[in-house]
């Protein structure tokens, strides 16, 4: 029987994801910090200043949707590129590709399946950037028409 062929993993690879994963937590953390600060600072501007409040609601909405449309615009396009080099290939991964840990080589349908669900997750994110940016707005005007 046929051995199936293994990709090892690349410790360069796996060091740097684990250090990138790690920074972006930390910056997580901080940012929801900082956000909550901000949403309390507003709340108690509500009685006070109503308009100042709704400005700086304003602008909190606005930076979380630049911060979210950047990251998610990113993995979109890591997705897509991902997706369309696994359809190009017919096998997971695609010739070249580093992996984090010993990855056996996939063909066939079961990659032809993570192409597809690699563009569709892309996708998913596009949608959700439209959505957010909807949300948005559709707040924020129901809130001013009150």
């Amino acid at each position: 029987m046929l051995e199936p062929k293994v990709i090892p993993a690349d410790p360069v690879l796996r060091k740097r994801v684990l250090i990138i994963l790690m920074i972006l937590s930390v910056l997580a953390g901080a940012l929801l910090c900082l956000v909550l600060q901000r949403l309390q600072a507003i709340e108690s501007l509500l009685n006070q200043d109503l308009a100042l409040a709704l400005a700086q609601l304003d602008f909190l909405l606005l930076a979380l949707g630049i911060f979210v449309a950047c990251s998610s615009l990113l993995a979109t396009f890591y997705f897509l590129r991902l997706g369309l080099h696994i359809l190009q290939a017919g096998q997971f991964p695609p010739p070249g590709m580093k992996v984090v840990r010993d990855t056996v080589v996939r063909s066939g349908g079961y990659a032809r399946a993570l192409g597809v669900a690699s563009i569709t997750l892309a996708a998913l994110l596009l949608l959700t950037n439209v959505f957010w940016w909807w949300m948005r707005n559709s707040l924020l005007k129901h809130i001013l028409a009150q």
